[in-house]
């Protein structure tokens, strides 16, 4: 019944979680500084006669703010997925002069030597454990990601089990 009671709950846990994502506003493209890596770097003009472009229709597909929507002068020239990723990327736009066509590169970055992040996680669970007889139990956590240097994330959490059993941690670990 226990076993039953907390699938139960997961599912319907999931379940609003997935209708509290899905009602959400679509957010609104930001427009991005240049990467560091070009702080130093002077750009020139160049002479392009066409460039192929979308249709308007592209800026307001694509969620692009309401001032870039109206200009007519602005035209989407290449847009890409990014897949989600815990690693800085640098995403680098292309003109090809000569054919009028834009690409968009994607590349990852060196993961930094000292970063403080802030990431928070819920988490809860339902399974089997224990010493000598076997019981079955949930579990509710909960962590807060402070700091990372290179790959390792250093955070502060807590978990309660439903026998009772409390834990408080301060810990480390890898995403990859």
């Amino acid at each position: 019944m226990k076993i039953l009671a907390g699938f139960i709950l997961g599912l319907l846990l999931c379940g609003g979680l997935y209708l509290y994502d899905k009602m959400q506003p679509p957010q609104i493209a930001q427009l991005l500084p240049t990467t560091p890596k070009l702080a130093g770097e002077e750009k020139e003009a160049k002479k392009c006669e066409t460039v192929m472009a979308f249709k308007p229709d592209a800026k307001k597909t694509l969620g692009l703010p309401e001032q870039i929507q109206k200009d007519e002068q602005s035209s989407v020239i290449a847009a890409s997925p990014v897949p989600p990723s815990d690693y800085p990327r640098t995403a680098t736009a292309v003109l090809h002069r000569d054919t009028g066509l834009g690409e968009i590169y994607l590349q990852q970055d060196s993961l930094p030597w000292l970063a403080f992040n802030k990431r928070n996680t819920v988490s809860v669970g339902y399974g089997l454990g224990g010493d000598s007889d076997i019981t079955s139990t949930w579990h509710v956590g909960a962590q807060h990601q402070f700091m990372q240097t290179k790959a390792i994330n250093l955070h502060l959490g807590g978990h309660l089990f439903g026998d009772g059993y409390k834990f408080v941690e301060v810990g480390g670990h890898i995403n990859f």
